[in-house]
């Protein structure tokens, strides 16, 4: 496998051969989460213990519960968290929905591999929706839900994380970006025109050329990563976020 080593690499795969697959579901779930934020005003984000945004929270985004961010409900304006609309969840809590979302990007290429049934795990061994979605404790009796992944933006543990809402007034006081700052890729706008390249939209990222690969060659694509998830480009933030892998 080579690893992309410069910004110019990174432009490079990703105007070759598009993103992954489960890469594209990822950075277009992040761009339909920073419209829905800028249309509500409601800025929801998966946040880490040393205060980074890691992960936007879209109306597919999954929760501890299992049901979407979208099958949750805000109680009254100034409800700090949605509740579920069906079942006793009382705040929305993000947890990954897919395995590339925890670095585990090898899993969908596998035969027979189902991406709907995958669950993010505990060190019990079991998924989260074998735990309670209020208490965190499992069936099997297992006291509370500690993840046996990391974060793929930080590498923090899940529980090292928290799920926010907040106003875009609460943001800019924080000094977080709001508005079109807000959207993935603003800080590099040519990769940005390349992974959305009509409008910057995420219903034109389907327009995103992908190069026809053969099945025997295996899939060569650009993938979002934590740099000490395989490596980091000297000197560019956006570039240890995006990179570029091929099989050798």
């Amino acid at each position: 496998m080579i690893q992309a080593q410069t910004r110019g690499q990174v432009l490079d795969g990703v105007q070759r051969y598009g993103l992954a697959p489960g890469a594209r579901k990822m950075i277009d779930a992040e761009e339909a989460a920073a419209q829905m934020a800028m249309e509500t005003g409601i800025y929801g984000v998966w946040r880490s213990s040393k205060g980074t945004d890691c992960t936007r929270i879209a109306p597919t985004s999954r929760c501890f519960c299992n049901h979407s961010y979208a099958e949750h409900f805000f109680v009254s304006p100034k409800s700090p968290y949605p509740v579920c609309k069906g079942c006793s969840c009382r705040a929305f809590a993000f947890i990954p929905s897919r395995p590339e979302e925890v670095g585990e990007w090898w899993l969908p290429r596998r035969k027979g591999f189902n991406v709907h049934t995958w669950r993010a795990k505990c060190r019990c061994g079991h998924g989260h929706d074998e735990h309670d979605p209020t208490h965190r404790r499992c069936r099997c009796g297992c006291p509370a839900f500690i993840s046996n992944f990391a974060c793929l933006a930080c590498d923090l543990k899940w529980e090292d994380h928290e799920t926010v809402f907040e106003t875009a007034q609460e943001r800019l006081i924080a000094g977080r970006p709001v508005g079109d700052e807000f959207r993935p890729l603003s800080d590099d706008p040519t990769i940005r025109d390349m992974v959305f390249p009509t409008d910057h939209a995420a219903a034109s990222a389907e327009s995103l050329r992908r190069a026809q690969v053969p099945a025997s060659r295996g899939e060569k694509a650009v993938r979002i990563m934590a740099a000490s998830s395989g490596g980091a480009v000297t000197g560019q933030e956006l570039a240890n976020r995006i990179h570029h892998h091929l099989d050798s």
